[in-house]
């Protein structure tokens, strides 16, 4: 079973006047239910090259806002505060790197000659929610696009959150990185 969701940039318009043949299989798929994917050629096609996106030096504004609609809200920008401060933090320890915001969607890209050091940051007060969000992120953003093989960089992902990890956590950190091999750390930005 598949949840289907997609960005604008996958999406592949037909020319107009294009519509499913009666015995084709997109015509039995029924919305808010699953749908079986019963042979490779059901399977919806997944177009790997990498959209990127330019980084900025910078972390975005932090500031809260008002955002209207039906009942307005005041929204408190705690991912852009921890971006500032982790940025903040990474340019003293790594004076040398180039560091970018937002690169290729990523939101903290730290580059060294070695190394490239992938940092993705939740809110949740919670660790291990912190882990469970940021590790398809990394992971994709790491080792998906076979453009970043290229120059052979040892790759570290790093799930960012707001709060210290617990014993617990700590395990459950440590047996993702020796049960799956993975690359794996978690860094706490208190604001």
């Amino acid at each position: 079973m598949i949840n289907i969701r997609f960005r604008q940039e996958n999406v592949r318009w037909y020319p107009a006047g294009t519509y499913a043949e009666e015995d084709e299989y997109v015509r039995t798929l029924r919305r808010y239910q699953f749908n079986e994917i019963k042979s490779h050629a059901q399977a919806p096609y997944v177009d790997r090259a990498l959209l990127g996106r330019n980084g900025r030096p910078d972390a975005p504004n932090q500031k809260p806002f008002y955002r209207s609609g039906s009942a307005g809200k005041i929204c408190t920008p705690e991912h852009g505060l921890i971006q500032a401060k982790l940025l903040d933090e990474l340019r003293t320890e790594y004076p040398d790197a180039d560091i970018d915001c937002e690169k290729d969607f990523v939101d903290i890209t730290v580059e060294t000659p070695g190394e490239r050091i992938l940092f993705e940051i939740k809110s949740d007060l919670v660790p291990r929610t912190v882990l469970r969000l940021a590790l398809g992120q990394l992971l994709e953003y790491g080792f998906y696009y076979s453009s970043h093989d290229t120059d052979f960089k040892r790759v570290t992902l790093i799930a960012v959150g707001r709060k210290d990890l617990s014993l617990e956590d700590e395990t459950y950190l440590k047996c993702l990185q020796q049960k799956f091999n993975l690359p794996l750390k978690y860094r706490a930005v208190p604001i």
